[in-house]
């Protein structure tokens, strides 16, 4: 039952800047929403604990469960919307064309660290879920299961961390972010797709964006508060882009079932008919945005 909350509560903003407060928005389903009144950032009170969260994806996020708003494959989803990895790969060879070591942090089933490994970098990758991290270490791929903070002494030095759907599932990115700053190279630069909450898309669907799903995705980054947070862990703000992205029917069809909160039989097997495995659409409500930072230098 969603706790009887108004407009009128109010809670600290996660990035914990002195002045930024937050209001209770609306419920989405069990949870509740809180959004801050200066810097304009979303996100789910209260925090799911890291134990919900290391059960949420199980198995069935990476295969099938629409409850889970995951993937419906995730290896066979990915290989068909390959065309946005090479693009973000492309842009990051324009940066650091010496390329170097690269850190994938969400890095699944190893699908983006096996691109960039063929394209010539160092790349290696960090996953919290015990079943993706399996499959990823089944290819040979150096990918370690765990938290980043687990981990993190292995690769400090690195010249480029990326995060794919990634930063909006973070308990607490504010703080993730300045653990970031410790790890990049002084020349390095971190590239991430974030859900966008002050985007026009989110603002006019309000609890019914398609982007809106806890406890998967905790944090919903407003322009404004990515770049508080960058700023405050030591990062200038290089490059915010909205690209959409490639989706395949058979996963647009998944995604509807899980946002909408049913599962028919008939709907599902269309998930797995081939021809619906491979069309793909590109869709962009310019509701996602893709953000490139770099090292604030000191001087």
């Amino acid at each position: 039952m969603a706790n009887p909350l108004d407009s009128t509560q109010t809670s600290p903003c996660p990035s914990g800047i002195a002045g930024h407060t937050g209001r209770f928005v609306f419920h989405k389903g069990a949870w509740t929403l809180w959004r801050c009144g200066v810097c304009g950032h979303l996100w789910t009170n209260p925090i799911p604990t890291e134990e919900e969260l290391i059960a949420f994806y199980d198995r069935g996020y990476f295969q099938g469960d629409p409850a889970r708003h995951g993937y419906v494959d995730y290896d066979r989803d990915k290989e068909q919307v390959s065309s946005d990895f090479v693009w973000y790969l492309e842009e990051l060879e324009v940066l650091l064309p010496q390329k170097g070591r690269l850190l994938d942090i969400g890095a699944a089933t190893g699908f983006f660290v096996r691109m960039a490994q063929d394209r010539g970098w160092q790349a290696s990758g960090v996953e919290l879920s015990e079943h993706a991290a399996s499959v990823a270490q089944s290819k040979g791929l150096d990918v370690v299961q765990g938290t980043l903070e687990q981990h993190a002494d292995r690769f400090r030095g690195v010249n480029v961390i990326t995060m794919w759907d990634l930063v909006e599932h973070i308990r607490e990115p504010f703080a993730f972010f300045k653990l970031l700053r410790t790890l990049i190279a002084p020349n390095g630069v971190i590239m991430f797709a974030t859900p966008q909450s002050d985007s026009f898309f989110a603002r006019v669907l309000g609890r019914w964006w398609t982007l809106l799903a806890p406890p998967q995705h905790i944090h919903y980054f407003s322009v404004p508060s990515i770049r508080a947070c960058l700023e405050d862990a030591g990062f200038e703000l290089t490059s915010v882009s909205w690209r959409g992205k490639d989706f395949t029917i058979a996963y647009i069809i998944h995604f509807v079932m899980g946002w909408l909160g049913f599962e028919w039989r008939w709907l599902k097997r269309l998930t797995t008919w081939k021809p619906l495995t491979r069309w793909s659409i590109r869709i962009n409500p310019r509701d996602m945005m893709i953000v490139v930072a770099r090292p604030r230098q000191t001087h």
